[in-house]
């Protein structure tokens, strides 16, 4: 594994928590969230989230509302904020988000679920759909 590009670690009680930056092995940058246990039986368990750039606002996002309840904030402001678009709303579709798309709508996945996975609005996934001749 490379060197980390950017790396963050704090203790926390009985825990220690490391954020960095990596490169996968196709170059491509991704967030590594991992959290380190006290050690059991001379043991240290490590439990990780990676977290690749097309989540990353939707993960903030969702960081930041957990944030402000954590600190009490329940207002409206935060409880009605929407999140950001997904990160592919509005671009071309690819063959392969097709296929996706075909299976996914094939196997009974619910619209909202779809969307969620291919990083798309909903209305994106209905629209794609009547493309493809798939709903009216």
């Amino acid at each position: 594994m490379a060197d980390p590009l950017y790396e963050f670690e704090m203790d926390a009680g009985s825990h220690a928590y490391r954020i960095e930056v990596l490169t996968a092995r196709n170059g491509r940058r991704y967030l590594k969230v991992t959290d380190y246990p006290l050690e059991k039986d001379g043991v240290r368990l490590d439990h990780g989230v990676l977290l690749f750039p097309e989540y990353a606002s939707r993960f903030w996002w969702g960081l930041t509302q957990a944030m402000a309840r954590l600190a009490g904030d329940d207002s409206d402001r935060i409880r009605d904020a929407m999140p950001p678009d997904p990160i592919r709303a509005g671009l071309p579709w690819t063959e392969g988000e097709d296929a996706r798309l075909r299976l996914a709508y094939s196997q009974g996945i619910a619209i909202k679920c779809i969307a969620a996975m291919l990083q798309r609005n909903e209305g994106g996934i209905e629209s794609r759909l009547k493309r493809l001749g798939l709903i009216r």
